[in-house]
């Protein structure tokens, strides 16, 4: 099961989206925990960031990492200066 712990450790290191034409990088860029979550060993989200301008639609994608792969359901929250953010929340 995924946890605020194990992506704690990856917060700055480069995912992927796989299944796409073209690789889409996202960069792991916060894990915020929720207090009010019932889910075992609690709630969380993840905010990633691209360096694309490109939106991705708010779906289920398969991601990639160094060591890692999960399936997220992710949605854009908005822009920054370096490109798309995406919100991902395990509750």
């Amino acid at each position: 099961m995924a946890s605020a712990d194990f992506y704690e450790e990856c917060v700055g290191q480069e995912f992927y989206v796989e299944g796409l034409e073209v690789p889409y990088p996202l960069t792991l860029k916060e894990v915020a925990r929720t207090q009010t979550s019932m889910r075992e060993g609690g709630g969380f989200s993840l905010l990633f960031e691209s360096s694309s301008k490109d939106v991705l639609s708010q779906a289920v994608y398969f991601i990639a990492g160094d060591n890692h792969k999960a399936e997220l359901f992710l949605v854009p929250v908005g822009e920054s200066a370096n490109g798309i953010r995406y919100e991902s929340i395990f509750n």
